[in-house]
């Protein structure tokens, strides 16, 4: 069960990170945590990962600021949950 939720929810990140790029909104960090779910599942996940986290911009330290990431991650979670929300009451 938690497996089938971890590569729903992963694909699910990919998918609006997708559109992200296009739209405005933290597109290559939605990515990045969507694959990072699946990276535990599906074995060609780890692989894009590493290529996506190359792409993203690093601080000073070189890592993505924590507040940046799971604020990015939130913002996505909540933009579809509210759409599907919006979809379902309709």
């Amino acid at each position: 069960m938690r497996r089938g939720v971890r590569v729903v929810a992963g694909f699910t990140l990919v998918f609006v990170g997708l559109l992200l790029i296009v739209l405005p909104g933290p597109g290559l960090v939605t990515i990045a945590a969507g694959l990072a779910l699946l990276s535990r599942d599906v074995p060609f996940a780890r692989r894009w990962l590493d290529v996506v986290r190359r792409r993203i911009p690093e601080g000073a330290d070189g890592e993505i600021a924590a507040w940046v990431l799971y604020g990015s991650v939130g913002l996505a979670v909540l933009s579809v949950g509210s759409t599907v929300t919006w979809l379902v009451s309709r």
